[in-house]
């Protein structure tokens, strides 16, 4: 698969800060990427970058093999949707549709036809007329899709444009944006904050943090091996916890965990030597709480936090970090601080952190 988007070592600062840092990313012909980080990592500086807001300080751009480092916005090929999908309040959803048609000199039967298509992709066939002001948040993102992907775009960028919609309708709308976009095969860099809406939508997701890239992969790759602590940290519920190598067998090492617990875990990407130490990683939901026994990590709840299907539960176990722990809510949700459980965790949900992450 050819790269439909090329970013090869851009750079920027502002007032002699640097906020993107070497970044290079190449997107295929209908991939759908999210570049994912927190507030200040370059995700939105980048989206800026690639249309064209912005000139980078080094680097460049390129769209299907066209070097559009220099080119003015509208001469890019590519649409934006913003976080408050910037739809003109005075004119019709109709006329907003059709607006970067008419700006390209297109005869009114081709943009009426336009109009009528994007609106039936979006599932609004009934609001032509209508104002945005007349429309719920949910309908005026999708009128906002509407009105980019009607130009036809050889890329399309979105920035946080679920932000302002409530957890429920924002959801629902992770469903139907992927939706709408694959059914047209659009080319799609996608910058988001909200590490769940990333791993929902997206075909790899682009972890940034300081202006680079820290590691970047499919949503499995991202959740499920992470390269850094920063990215297990960032992405999902983590629990870091050290141990100590007993003995090494092949690509697998027995460790001690805490003062008795032992396992046997994957190596990777680590290579320790037997009395070394490592850092692993369990997501809470791959933590099995239960009565005490031989046969698991004796443990204390000290904090049980109600979330409606599961309960989100804090462990301390001797001689490790207190523990976060996820379980479903029709038996869990009767642990009360001080109870004395048992921790049971499989072999293979202890993931090995690389040792330049786990120092």
């Amino acid at each position: 698969m050819g790269s439909r988007l090329s970013i090869a070592g851009l750079t920027k600062a502002f007032s002699g800060k640097t906020v993107l840092d070497d970044m290079s990313l190449a997107i295929g012909e209908g991939e759908f990427i999210s570049l994912l980080g927190p507030s200040g990592c370059g995700k939105t500086t980048t989206l800026n970058l690639v249309a064209g807001f912005f000139a980078p300080d080094g680097g460049s751009i390129a769209l299907d093999g066209r070097d559009i480092t220099g080119l003015p916005t509208y001469q890019r090929g590519v649409s934006m949707v913003f976080q408050n999908y910037a739809l003109f309040p005075h004119m019709s959803v109709a006329q907003n549709i059709g607006f970067g048609l008419r700006m390209r000199g297109e005869n009114a039967a081709a943009i009426a036809a336009r109009v009528e298509e994007m609106l039936a992709l979006v599932q609004l066939p009934g609001v032509a007329d209508r104002y945005p002001r007349q429309l719920s948040g949910g309908q005026q993102q999708r009128i906002g899709l509407a009105r980019a992907l009607a130009v036809h775009p050889g890329l399309m960028l979105l920035d946080e444009p679920m932000s302002n919609l409530d957890a429920k309708l924002r959801r629902e709308m992770q469903l139907e944006l992927r939706e709408i976009l694959a059914k047209v095969g659009t080319t799609t860099l996608y910058v988001t904050h909200d590490q769940e809406e990333a791993l929902a939508m997206s075909d790899r997701v682009v972890v940034m943090n300081g202006g680079r890239v820290e590691q970047m992969g499919t949503p499995t790759d991202i959740y499920h091996a992470p390269r850094t602590r920063f990215v297990a940290g960032f992405v999902g519920e983590s629990n870091f916890v050290p141990a100590e190598v007993l003995g090494i067998e092949g690509d697998q090492a027995r460790v001690r965990i805490g003062p008795v617990h032992q396992a046997r875990v994957m190596l990777r990407n680590a290579r320790p030597d037997a009395g070394g130490r490592l850092t692993l990683l369990v997501r809470p939901e791959h933590i099995h709480i239960g009565a005490p026994g031989t046969d698991a990590l004796p443990a204390t709840i000290r904090a049980v936090a109600f979330g409606g299907p599961s309960v989100r539960l804090r462990a301390e176990a001797e001689g490790l970090p207190a523990l976060d722990c996820e379980a479903a809510s029709n038996w869990a949700g009767d642990l009360k601080s001080g109870d004395a459980v048992g921790l049971r965790i499989a072999d293979d949900a202890w993931y090995v952190m690389p040792a330049e992450a786990g120092r």
